[in-house]
């Protein structure tokens, strides 16, 4: 049998975390839908609203059919409990970029 290596491809789920006092905390959940494992992942970018992310961490390598959450943390001058917002992602690994943008409601 003959398996073909497909290059890596990035997707991104979002799940909005309850705010502290003083952040909004939210977990993207990047998975790579491909064979071949994504390497020398970095988000660059992620902001709500213009308002960047207080601190974004290191992302391991991505096997094949495989997914990595990553936590995230904004100050709550990123907008309003119940208010919509932007939230933009922006990133790169070896062979390719990704990129996501979704409205979402603050928690």
């Amino acid at each position: 049998n003959v398996v073909a290596k497909v290059a890596p491809t990035l997707g991104v789920n979002l799940t909005l975390a309850a705010p502290s006092s003083s952040n909004t905390s939210l977990i993207l959940l990047i998975t790579n839908v491909a064979t071949t494992q994504a390497t020398n992942v970095k988000l660059t970018s992620v902001e709500i609203e213009k308002t960047n992310a207080s601190l974004i961490p290191s992302i391991p390598n991505i096997a094949g059919y495989s997914n990595t959450s990553v936590g995230l943390s904004f100050p709550r001058s990123a907008g309003v409990k119940g208010n919509t917002a932007i939230l933009t992602m922006v990133g790169t690994y070896s062979g390719g970029a990704i990129s996501y943008s979704t409205q979402v409601v603050l928690p």
